[in-house]
């Protein structure tokens, strides 16, 4: 993940859905309507899937460490469907 500040960080979806997902992250805090680049994982699928997004909101849950929610602006929504199948 990289923030429009060119900050990098490490996440993991905890859930997700065609308009956005929530994350765990371990990064500087973002601000409220962060921009994002994302890459995420989705087994069964050989190339991360690349998404945009904004954060949506954010709580601490340790100094360091964050549950976000993002909105998606830009999305491989037929990756998302793969992902949702993955979760049933």
């Amino acid at each position: 993940m990289e923030t429009a500040r060119n900050r990098e960080g490490v996440g993991e979806v905890t859930d997700i859905s065609a308009s956005g997902a929530g994350m765990i992250v371990t990064c500087g805090k973002l601000e409220d309507a962060a921009r994002l680049d994302m890459w995420l994982e989705i087994p069964g699928r050989p190339e991360p899937l690349h998404a945009k997004g904004r954060v949506s909101w954010l709580k601490t849950i340790v100094p360091g460490i964050f549950r976000i929610g993002i909105i998606f602006d830009k999305v491989d929504f037929m990756a998302i469907a793969q992902a949702l199948k993955l979760k049933v």
